[in-house]
């Protein structure tokens, strides 16, 4: 499967894996699947997307009813990304305006993890060994 999820530290940080040539329609299912989740909880979510072993990503997120739904979501937390395809330096851009500024940048997964529990005190305080 192109995407996979995880969870980081449960119940608050979740690990989105992408390789592979992702597809809108993979995409979108994995989005909904999310949201379903999303609103279910009764806390924030916190998300490390890796992007490193990505060929491929849908370019215009905007025709994904669901990625703007989860970005603008209440239960969304922030989104620590790495790894961005170049065509995803555009998004990031624009979609950090729409969720108010809760996207940020990482140099690897610890990194990320680690940004989001410092940032947002959150998680255990330890990043995960081999991530």
């Amino acid at each position: 499967m192109p995407i996979r999820a995880a969870w980081l530290h449960e119940p608050t940080i979740r690990h989105h894996n992408y390789q592979g040539k992702i597809t809108a329609k993979e995409l979108e299912d994995f989005v909904t699947s999310e949201l379903a989740m999303l609103n279910t909880t009764d806390n924030k979510l916190y998300y490390v997307v890796d992007f490193i072993h990505v060929e491929s990503f849908p370019l215009n997120l905007t025709q994904i009813p669901s990625v703007l739904e989860l970005m603008r979501h209440s239960n969304l937390g922030a989104i620590a990304f790495t790894g961005t395809p170049s065509v995803l330096n555009f998004w990031a851009a624009v979609f950090n305006k729409i969720t108010n500024f809760k996207l940020i940048k990482a140099d690897s997964v610890a990194h990320a993890q680690d940004q989001l529990e410092k940032m947002y005190g959150i998680g255990s305080g330890t990043v995960q060994p081999g991530t």
